[in-house]
């Protein structure tokens, strides 16, 4: 008997029971994935408003080595349903015979999303296509950000019938986090619904557009999307600023994937300054950093909003903070400084350089503490310098508060006992290095000794490997944020030094017997 879970929307598609096939509801779409990824099922999915959830699914699909049969289904209209399936899998037959006999026969049409991709693309005008079937139409649209004249932008509406209007323009985008963990590694197995998706959130952002002044909807690869909306400049600028907000408050709404950022340039009025606009939102990614829980992050509000300490402010903080930790360690009041400085001052500015100058006095007066001597410790700081685009300061400092608490309670560093001073500097090194990527040469770097004599010290002292000692250390971190956070797994995954969000998946289960999503839910 084959067990297929399923999650809908419209209660009126729901299957209770179907021949041979046993049908489990699901309240969710992860929970509907996560349940047959782990029992050897099928999945039967409705896609439905807002589509940008399922992007959020392809996220949670990231951490499994394998995935089950999967068919997606999108009601178009009273008479036409739309279906995409997986594009391999051993229960491909069975879950299409399910569908078709059950759901399916509620519609005079049914349309599979790959075999009759020019029906559908006819019956939507064009505005539900394959996201691999508008590739060459959204190349001339990404055309517009490397700069083209008037001549050329006429020429260009003329030959595709682009929907771009005289009279002035605002410039939105969607971008997927690059360390999000999305890197489309089952493209094979998924692509026609990678696709199928792509496309239905390019006809909702369609959607919003024609409720307004029309535009154009385009992908620049699989992580950016972008939309060029049409807004012309009226006489009165209340009108302009309420069209404004209505029309940013859809897109967002559209766009509004979990882990996704989303930007909207200034207003242009030409066609041809839309280079200009697009470098300005790939300016506007450096902000991130500073706006977690913005919804759209735009231009005008950030140059408003920057509050620039004086000088002394940051000087004396950042003493106070450094003398605390080195000469009063087990001081309270030292987390509330640190989250003091970085939320209410620094969150303010919007200042990386002091950001950055911040986090390397309060790191290395950490670092110092736990290693007994004062060392800069410059990869640390280089490590936050290269991913700010993919963090955000509420993170970083919340990752300096953690450090601190390691710090102040020996039972939470948890450093094993015993007398041999290097290794217990190789711990203290591991422990505060475990999210970075460190090695048995660079540990043994530290110590200014041979990586052969470092092992040979583990294994005598600890019984086991120096290496051994890491991996369970980060799957001990990763277990207390499992259990202690909301966080996603690939965040997790990430903060506790795995890059590869599927090797920390295969990791964790190797050594706990579990996957971090089964640890997570016990």
């Amino acid at each position: 008997m084959l067990k297929v879970f399923l999650h809908v929307d419209d209660p009126q598609y729901q299957i209770e029971s179907y021949g041979d096939y046993e049908i489990i509801s699901a309240e969710s779409l992860d929970e509907c994935f996560i349940a047959a990824a782990e029992s050897d099922s099928a999945v039967l999915i409705q896609l439905s408003h807002p589509i940008s959830r399922v992007q959020d699914l392809f996220m949670t699909m990231e951490n499994y080595d394998s995935l089950p049969t999967m068919l997606a289904f999108y009601v178009y209209s009273e008479e036409i349903v739309i279906y995409s399936l997986s594009n391999d899998g051993k229960f491909r037959n069975e879950l299409t015979t399910l569908f078709l006999q059950t759901i399916g026969k509620s519609f005079p049409t049914v349309y599979n999303s790959w075999n009759d991709k020019d029906e559908i693309a006819a019956m939507s005008n064009k505005k539900l296509c394959l996201r691999s079937d508008r590739l060459q139409e959204d190349d001339y649209l990404v055309e517009l950000f490397r700069g083209i004249n008037k001549y050329e932008f006429d020429k260009l509406k003329t030959l595709k019938s682009y929907d771009l209007r005289e009279g002035g323009y605002y410039l939105f985008a969607w971008y997927i986090r690059e360390q999000s963990g999305l890197d489309y590694v089952h493209h094979t197995s998924l692509k026609n619904i990678y696709y199928f998706v792509g496309g239905l959130l390019q006809k909702e952002c369609y959607d919003v557009l024609a409720r307004y002044f029309g535009g154009e909807v385009f992908y620049e690869g699989p992580r950016h999307l972008y939309v060029l909306a049409n807004v012309p400049y009226p006489q009165s600028s209340a009108f302009h600023k309420k069209i404004l907000k209505d029309l940013s408050r859809d897109i967002v709404k559209a766009m509004g994937t979990a882990d996704a950022h989303r930007y909207r340039s200034k207003y242009f009025k030409s066609a041809t300054q839309a280079d200009k606009a697009y470098k300005e939102l790939h300016e506007l990614q450096a902000n991130t950093f500073f706006y977690r829980d913005e919804p759209l992050i735009s231009p005008l509000p950030i140059n408003s909003q920057k509050q620039i300490p004086a000088a002394d402010t940051i000087v004396n903080t950042v003493g106070r903070i450094r003398h605390m930790i080195i000469y009063d360690t087990s001081n309270p009041q030292t987390i509330a400084y640190i989250q003091d400085l970085f939320l209410n001052i620094l969150k303010p500015s919007m200042d990386y350089q002091l950001v950055l100058y911040c986090f390397s006095v309060i790191l290395s007066a950490i670092y110092e503490k736990m290693t007994g001597g004062y060392h800069f410790a410059p990869n640390l700081v280089y490590n936050l310098t290269t991913n700010l685009h993919h963090s955000y300061i509420e993170i970083e400092c919340n990752n300096l508060c953690r450090m601190m608490q390691l710090l102040q309670s020996d039972s939470k560093v948890n450093i094993p006992t015993t007398n041999n001073q290097l290794i217990n500097k190789a711990i203290s090194y591991i422990q505060t290095n475990y999210m970075h990527d460190i090695s048995l040469v660079s540990i043994s770097q530290h110590l200014n000794i041979s990586s052969v004599y470092m092992s040979q010290l583990f294994k005598k002292e600890l019984g086991l490997s120096p290496i051994k000692y890491i991996i369970n250390y980060r799957i001990d971190r990763a277990k207390y944020f499992l259990k202690e956070t909301d966080e996603p797994i690939y965040n997790i995954a990430i903060k506790v030094g795995f890059w590869e969000p599927k090797h920390f998946s295969k990791t964790f289960k190797r050594v706990t017997g579990m996957t971090p999503s089964q640890y997570k839910h016990l």
